[in-house]
């Protein structure tokens, strides 16, 4: 049957009210009930508590760890100008040694030189027993052999010896450099700061300058170009110092002399005093660790005595991570990411082989949080046990006591033994009394509900629910009341063998009233229409029978049309109802201007006006009630007929079933859950223009 005519189930009876309001008396503990709500709105409450405060703490972590990372990455920037002066510190030494390489001087070099071969030619020397008048500034300490002097020899060594100033002020500016020197490929290291022969004595047993000398790439010591700065510079591991400084890292610089290898510029870094960089920083939580490229941890924040040795990446890190220490090098990620229960960054340095990670077990951070909302969690147990205690005497008194009474007082009523209402609070008297109303008025409404149940039995049988088989037309309908019965109508049936009657109606209302008088006029139209064939005539008789018995002064809008499915010529007449629309087979959409005549029941002596059209084969013809274009959505617009026109154009290919499904999806769409307040109805032909051979 048409959508929309379906009728809900009949109101329960008096008689099972009464069984189940007596069953509900002898059954419902309320006292026992209202505890056990009690208890779990408790536990609901402790429940969303810890929602709220699970909620707040996932915020708050990530709120924390973002600070946590903006304060590493801020650190960072430090630590990568720190390691990035390292760099310069070699490369300058470079620029300074080839620079003093090029310039004129003096021909028998300057004095501490020339005092140098005096007392120490061929054979070991040092600055030990260097006299007064020769400390003009700051001296290293020349040792190793010199060889029997010869024109590059003796600039090499001037130039060893002036390299002195720039180590002074690279030492005191950074306190990570714990030598600065000058190592030559011809057997000698001038080494700053000065240190006692005894301590350190250039090519004595096995030396790890001497070795680092020789470690640099073959294609440095014997090529003949110069490499960039920043591809020739070496960065050693970290070994014992023989100077006796600890463990160091050595940062070093091929020179190139005359286009001839020489020698390094290098500083050797002290692992100590990065930790004193690291230890300087105030880190809230987790860890923070400099590595070189073969893994070894150059300085961490939390280590509080120096390491004899460096230890691999691998032995420091968490147990769950030891398996990972490669991966967490390898991924450089200046983001935070979550690697097991911890939060790990590792950044990259810009101009060294090392990699700054910062390791942040997450529950760091809760332990952080959780020190700040403890007092708050306390606080909300205490106070909700207490609103617990509270509630409870408070409801047993105001609530639980009189609901017993009000169960007790339905159940009475229910039953029709009438009394007196109990003495109850002043606020518990109009329910009561709302109560004793609402069983009076109980019949009337079972009365009520019987008479809608009959107006939606009526409403079945007189809309039609079989569409004509017949390959010259096809038809469909559809309507949804904004009530439990619809005021609309529509209506079509055959008048002989090629005519088929057509009609959709919109009466002036809703509910009972207005399904009533669209009954009479769906009886009247059926009676008149095969007597008075004619649309106008029809209609004009329709209208005399109904302004007879119309005290109410109901009336109703229509359109009432003959389609002859031989021709395709469709007659109609419209009182008073809205336009229809003609669909074309090329989704091409048009208003059917008529002549409007006056609504049915409403004057004595109205006529109705025929128009008539041709319809092409696959054109359709729209008839509907104001409830489609009038629909509102939440903002109060209507759907209007340019949206009712373009529903129309854009489902055109299709069938009338899937026209008309297309268009109430487009209202109900455009309503959004706004109220209906007026039915939806719409009657859809559709000539095909094809020949039939029955009706």
């Amino acid at each position: 049957m048409p959508e929309g005519a379906g009728i809900g189930r009949p109101p329960q009876t008096t008689e099972a009210a009464v069984r189940a309001n007596a069953a509900a008396v002898k059954t419902v503990d309320l006292v026992a009930g209202h505890r056990r709500i009690l208890l779990l709105t408790f536990l609901g409450i402790i429940l969303v508590a810890n929602i709220i405060v699970f909620v707040q703490q996932r915020q708050e972590y990530l709120s924390l760890s973002a600070v946590l990372e903006n304060h590493f990455l801020e650190k960072v920037r430090d630590l990568d100008r720190q390691w990035k002066g390292y760099a310069q510190v070699v490369d300058a030494l470079r620029t300074r040694s080839e620079i003093f390489w090029n310039r004129t001087r003096e021909p028998d070099g300057d004095p501490l030189q020339r005092w140098l071969f005096r007392n120490g030619a061929d054979g070991p020397v040092d600055l030990d027993t260097l006299p007064d008048q020769y400390r003009t500034s700051e001296v290293g300490n020349l040792t190793g052999v010199i060889e029997k002097p010869d024109p590059q020899l003796l600039i090499e060594l001037e130039m060893a010896i002036q390299l002195n100033d720039w180590c002074a002020g690279f030492v005191s500016n950074l306190p990570e450099i714990a030598w600065c020197y000058y190592l030559s490929d011809r057997h000698f290291i001038n080494l700053f700061p000065w240190v006692p022969s005894s301590r350190y004595r250039y090519g004595s047993g096995s030396d790890d300058k001497s070795a680092l000398l020789a470690a640099l790439p073959s294609v440095l010591r014997n090529g003949s170009g110069e490499g960039p700065y920043e591809q020739s510079r070496q960065w050693s591991d970290v070994y014992p110092d023989p100077a006796g400084a600890g463990p160091i890292i050595t940062v070093s610089q091929p020179v190139y002399l005359g286009g001839r290898f020489r020698g390094i510029a290098a500083v050797d870094l002290s692992p100590a005093e990065l930790r004193k960089r690291l230890q300087s920083w105030f880190i809230e939580a987790g860890e923070v660790f400099v590595v070189n490229d073969s893994q070894q941890v150059l300085a961490r924040s939390s280590s509080a005595t120096e390491l004899p040795t460096a230890r691999s990446f691998r032995d420091v890190l968490p147990d769950p991570l030891k398996d990972r220490a490669s991966e967490l090098l390898s991924r450089a990620d200046p983001d935070a990411t979550p690697v097991k229960d911890y939060e790990v960054q590792a950044i990259q340095a810009s101009d060294a082989p090392v990699t700054f990670v910062y390791i942040i077990p997450k529950w760091d951070i809760y332990f952080i949080l959780l020190k700040g909302d403890l007092g708050f969690l306390l606080a909300l147990i205490f106070s909700s046990m207490l609103m617990l205690v509270v509630a409870t005497i408070a409801t047993n008194h105001q609530l639980v006591r009189p609901s017993q009474q009000l169960l007790e007082f339905i159940s009475r009523e229910s039953r029709n033994e009438g009394g007196n209402l109990p003495m109850v609070a002043p606020n518990w008297q109009p329910c009561f009394e709302s109560i004793r109303l609402a069983f009076a008025a109980h019949t009337g409404m079972v009365a009520l509900q019987q008479e809608l149940e009959v107006a939606r039995q009526i409403q079945r049988t007189v809309l039609p629910t079989h569409f004509p088989a017949r390959p010259e037309v096809r038809l469909s309908c559809r309507m949804v009341p904004a009530r439990d019965v619809a005021g609309d109508l529509y209506d079509f049936f055959w008048l002989d063998q090629h005519r088929l009657a057509i009609l959709i109606g919109d009466v002036v209302g809703k509910g009972v009233p207005a399904a009533l008088f669209m009954m009479m006029v769906h009886t009247f139209l059926r009676a008149k229409a095969r007597q008075f064939p004619r649309p106008g005539s029809c209609l004009r008789r329709v209208n005399a029978r109904l302004v007879e018995d119309n005290d109410a002064v109901n009336f109703v809008t229509a359109v009432y049309g003959v389609l002859d499915v031989a021709t395709g010529v469709f007659t109609y007449a419209n009182a008073g109802h809205l336009p229809m629309y003609l669909l074309l087979p090329d989704g091409a959409v048009s208003v059917v201007h008529d002549v409007g005549g006056t609504p049915l029941g409403m004057v004595d002596g109205a006529s109705y006006a025929e128009s008539r059209m041709t319809l092409p084969a696959g054109a359709s013809l729209l008839l509907y009630t104001d409830g489609i274009t009038e629909a509102f959505d939440p903002a109060g617009e209507q759907f209007g007929e340019a949206r009712l026109c373009a529903a129309l154009a854009e489902s055109h290919a299709l069938g009338p079933d899937a026209i008309l499904d297309e268009v109430f999806s487009a209202v109900g769409k455009f309503k959004a859950g706004a109220p209906q307040g007026d039915d939806w109805t719409c009657l859809l032909v559709q000539y095909t223009g094809e020949r039939g051979d029955q009706g």
